[in-house]
């Protein structure tokens, strides 16, 4: 199974907080508060996505040596 690049979570992450904005502007702030919680999951899952290649650059240098 292919994992989403950090990449591309943070372009998910950008492009939510950007729609967020575009809703509060219309005044509708229950779907800006419902993007901009969108956009904390994207960033919190860059964060373990990250996390997760950090660990396996880890044991992959640890194998070698």
């Amino acid at each position: 199974m292919s994992y989403p690049t950090p990449e591309a979570l943070r372009a998910h992450a950008k492009h939510a907080r950007q729609m967020a904005d575009e809703y509060r502007a219309e005044g509708n702030n229950k779907m800006a508060d419902r993007r901009d919680e969108d956009a904390d999951w994207y960033e919190i899952l860059c964060a373990r996505e990250e996390w997760r290649i950090e660990c396996e650059r880890a044991e992959k240098h640890q194998e070698a040596a």
